[in-house]
């Protein structure tokens, strides 16, 4: 999924995430919730082929969810490392911590919409929490008073 197109915005900034990542995230959560909840699904290593499939789900909702910020967007799992690649624009100066708060939420909205859709995504506890990683992303692009 390629989406490239030029904007005009005095502040640019460009998220890079590694599959890697979300990974990560998404198989240290499932051994929590499997120590647990020893009757779910534990998610390893093994499923990675399976988990990059709806990490690419969860690219596509986050890119729909962050509409005209995002000036362009790479998704490429067959990269060894950063697969992921956003570019934000924004009209407005959002602060020196803003790259590293929004990698961090990116990476969480996409791991835990990807936990959602294993775990259950209404009122489970994955369903809240992707909502709430997709919610400070959005949050942490809206101008600061």
């Amino acid at each position: 999924m390629n989406l490239i197109y030029e904007k005009h915005t005095p502040f640019t900034f460009t998220i890079t995430l590694s599959t890697d990542r979300v990974l990560d995230i998404i198989l240290a959560e499932s051994a929590w919730r499997a120590k647990h909840a020893p009757f779910v699904f534990l998610l390893t290593a093994e499923h990675r082929a399976m988990l990059e499939g709806r990490i690419g789900t969860a690219v596509a909702d986050l890119l729909q969810r962050l509409g005209n910020y995002v000036e362009a967007s790479n998704w490429n799992p067959a990269l060894a490392d950063e697969n992921l690649v956003i570019v934000l624009g924004l009209g407005h100066d959002p602060g020196a911590a803003f790259e590293a708060a929004m990698h961090d939420a990116v990476a969480h909205a996409l791991a835990y919409h990807v936990l959602a859709s294993f775990y259950g995504a209404d009122d489970t506890y994955y369903g809240v929490a992707a909502r709430r990683a997709r919610a400070r992303a959005i949050l942490l692009l809206a101008p600061r008073g």
